[in-house]
């Protein structure tokens, strides 16, 4: 039960994140460059605007559970933005493919 809520807290994350970016001019997004972290001012003004966002769509959700999936988000975009710049993100899209494929079957196996 705890895996499944945080798997949509982690999708309604990303998923208001991706609005944001889509529908608000004044959405930076992440700030993913070199010697910046996730507890940056930048990156902080982020989360809270998510925390904020989020909730408006389901009030349940705890605000540690949206930072923490904010935070695992933050490090998916970080790694992303590595492999692309070695060239690699191909690799990425391989492994997030098989994994989705391993969890559809381990969900399908267990109904």
């Amino acid at each position: 039960m705890v895996l499944r809520m945080m798997l949509i807290v982690t999708y309604e994350v990303r998923k208001v994140y991706g609005m944001l970016i889509d529908e608000d001019d004044n959405f930076q997004g992440w700030t993913i460059k070199e010697g910046a972290t996730f507890r940056s001012r930048e990156n902080q003004g982020v989360v809270n605007r998510l925390i904020c966002e989020v909730r408006a769509f389901n009030p349940s959700f705890l605000s540690q559970d949206i930072r923490d999936a904010a935070y695992r988000y933050y490090r998916s975009c970080c790694e992303e933005e590595s492999l692309k710049r070695r060239g690699k993100s191909d690799v990425k899209k391989q492994g997030k493919r098989r994994h989705e494929r391993l969890v559809r079957v381990c969900v399908n196996h267990r109904h």
